[in-house]
């Protein structure tokens, strides 16, 4: 149900992956019951080499969809364009010194998820979270629980919140 999403507010979106427990990880942002903005790292055409892309979403219920979880919000008067300027040069071919720091081995989806929210926690725009990987384990459970659940969970972050 699309009416549980504010516009220009900001998501975490999951895919549900062939393997269970496993998801693509996406920003997305809400421009209303028609759609919104992914902004997510990916590896296609080759495998391996990502790169930063952000592309128009119009089906919200798209298979598998597992999750929304509202993360932030983006201040009127701007709009997705203005988070873009923030996270489209995260660097996606080596894992981030404080990432590399807790065990994170190569770049993914969710490395750049995870360095999209803390470079916005640390701007002071869009996304306060003090603990990202906090934040990480609460989207898994939410995620999980739509994968086992076989329906899109609407929810959101308590690790995570607009800035004021």
């Amino acid at each position: 149900m699309t009416s549980n999403l504010v516009h220009n507010g900001i998501y975490a979106a999951m895919i549900g992956d062939l393997r269970p427990g496993r998801f693509h990880w996406m920003m997305y942002i809400a421009e209303g019951a028609s759609g919104g903005w992914v902004l997510h790292a990916i590896d296609q055409p080759v495998v391996g080499v990502f790169h930063f892309v952000k592309e128009r979403w119009t089906d919200l219920n798209r298979r598998g969809v597992m999750a929304y979880v509202k993360i932030g919000q983006i201040m009127d008067g701007l709009d997705v364009d203005s988070v873009c300027e923030y996270v489209k040069d995260i660097q996606c071919s080596v894992v981030p010194p404080g990432q590399r720091d807790r065990g994170e081995r190569a770049f993914s989806c969710r490395v750049w998820f995870k360095e999209a929210i803390r470079i916005l926690n640390e701007a002071e725009m869009f996304v306060q979270c003090a603990d990202v990987n906090a934040l990480e384990g609460e989207i898994i459970t939410f995620a999980v629980k739509a994968q086992y659940g076989g329906r899109i969970e609407y929810a959101v972050a308590s690790n995570a919140r607009s800035w004021p």
